[in-house]
């Protein structure tokens, strides 16, 4: 499977950095070039140029991005959603591009209310430049195939210098970034540089494309690598750089999950039923319900959800409406997975061919299992009138054929 490794453990991670090390990386920066005529069709920016140079105050033959922008600002947080949308609409990203890209944003913005800023800092999260900045990492790492593998983060480091916010000169790191953090519940470290290593803009982007953060690298067969700096003043740091690494994993992968628990007994079996429906309709990965004993030896409902880093608040407000529990336990647990990939065949039913989806897992290149996709099996079993089981048998006899063909 693709890997790719974020590593933000030597300074930290910018939108800029990160679209100057992608490019570093594969050499491609193409898909940066609509962005930015995109960008530029808005009526709040009047022309952004960019160029991709060579980096000269880095210790790593890295990239920098080179930006200049026009723009009289964006109005707001509608106004920046709707400015999102239309970029995005005119560039044609994919949908799984374009819905990283609107969490990201949906981040930034969170960040700033739980802030209580009334407005926006136009030379901030409102502006062209964190359009360009965010779409233009997701249309990178798209373009590459990165989101069909998996992305690795390296833990995140912040800086201990003074960070300029709306004109006043606090501590770092930003407030917003730790805001990002503490949704995503995202672990950093901290070096003590009087500079600032993450942005606010590189934390939503790392919390959202990342499915593991770790202080140490995956078990991999590295391919490539990118160095990209960005436009802030080094202070001597020889380090101010984000290293992106390409590469193959080589055995099952390390991987995490976060589950969500609690424990229900005054609420009808209906309501348990729909919370479970509604729970996959917004992306739980499983969701199960337990019997047990509680309190005073009460029948209860343990009801478990698994998900992911990203999803889990979301889920959790949603158990704690529907069925009015008081309090959720949240657990983040490491495991290991097969490399999973997606792969089709056809049956002939009736004289009828039909499409099935085969999920194939593997471990260090060996297979584990192929399992056809049960709604598509489901698909054909309620258009033919065949029994579910026939159908299966049907599929398994060419899944058969086809895994002795491709043996």
């Amino acid at each position: 499977m693709k890997c790719l490794v974020i590593d933000a453990g030597l300074a930290g991670i910018a939108g800029d950095m990160l679209i100057a090390a992608l490019v570093d990386l594969t050499g491609n920066e193409e898909p940066l070039h609509d962005t930015a005529k995109a960008i530029s069709k808005l009526e709040s920016c009047k022309s952004l140029s960019f160029s991709i140079s060579d980096s000269e105050d880095s210790f790593f033959p890295a990239k920098k991005l080179n930006i200049n922008i026009e723009e009289s600002g964006i109005d707001g947080q509608k106004g920046l959603l709707e400015a999102a949308s239309l970029v995005m609409d005119d560039i044609g990203i994919s949908p799984a591009a374009g819905k990283k890209a609107e969490a990201i944003f949906e981040d930034l913005l969170y960040a700033e209310k739980r802030l209580h800023r009334s407005g926006f800092n136009r030379h901030e999260i409102a502006s062209a430049d964190t359009l360009f900045d965010v779409i233009g990492s997701m249309v990178l790492l798209d373009s590459a195939g990165f989101f069909e593998g998996k992305i690795h983060a390296i833990t995140p480091v912040t800086g201990a210098g003074d960070i300029n916010v709306r004109g006043r000169k606090i501590p770092g790191p930003a407030p917003a970034v730790l805001e990002i953090f503490a949704r995503k519940k995202i672990p950093f470290s901290a070096k003590n540089v009087d500079m600032e290593f993450t942005t606010p803009t590189g934390a939503a982007i790392l919390a959202n494309v990342a499915s593991a953060i770790s202080p140490i690298y995956p078990s991999m067969v590295p391919e490539a690598t990118g160095y990209g700096t960005g436009t802030r003043k080094n202070n001597g740091n020889p380090s101010n750089v984000l290293r992106v690494v390409m590469g193959e994993t080589t055995a099952a992968v390390s991987d995490s999950i976060v589950i969500l628990e609690t424990n229900v007994d005054d609420i009808p079996g209906e309501i348990v039923g729909y919370t479970v429906e509604k729970l996959f309709a917004e992306g739980a990965s499983d969701v199960f319900v337990t019997g047990a004993l509680g309190k005073k030896n009460r029948p209860v409902n343990i009801i478990s959800v698994i998900t992911n880093r990203q999803n889990h608040v979301k889920l959790t407000e949603t158990l704690m409406r529907e069925t009015g529990t008081l309090g959720v336990r949240i657990y983040e647990v490491p495991r290991l997975v097969a490399e999973r990939t997606r792969e089709q065949i056809k049956i002939r039913i009736n004289d009828r061919q039909y499409t099935v989806s085969l999920k194939r897992s593997t471990i260090g290149g060996r297979l584990i299992a192929l399992k056809p996709e049960y709604d598509d099996l489901k698909s054909i079993a309620l258009e033919t009138g065949m029994p579910l089981r026939d159908v299966a048998g049907i599929a398994g006899i060419e899944i058969a054929k086809h895994s002795a063909k491709n043996s």
